[in-house]
């Protein structure tokens, strides 16, 4: 079975956690790939699972903090 290309994993107690993914993206992703370019989109959802698996860490916050008033403020460019 799949997922409009999408393979949902064999072991059907991993299924859920397939379908919650692609349930977030529904929810927040349809707004930013009209957004994105395919490569910002790339970054975007490795950000959120670097940040999910604890790989990004807090050690350059003031920077990240910087980035993303830049891109509330690219997003606000969009918004006129």
């Amino acid at each position: 079975m799949s997922i409009k290309g999408g393979q949902l994993p064999s072991d059907d107690a991993m299924k859920p956690f397939y379908v919650l993914g692609v349930n977030i993206a529904l929810q927040v992703g349809s707004e930013l790939k009209t957004m994105l370019s395919k490569e910002e989109l790339d970054l975007c959802i490795k950000g959120f699972t670097d940040s999910m698996t604890g790989a990004a860490g807090d050690e350059k916050g003031e920077e990240m903090f910087q980035c993303c008033v830049q891109l509330v403020k690219i997003i606000n460019l969009f918004a006129l």
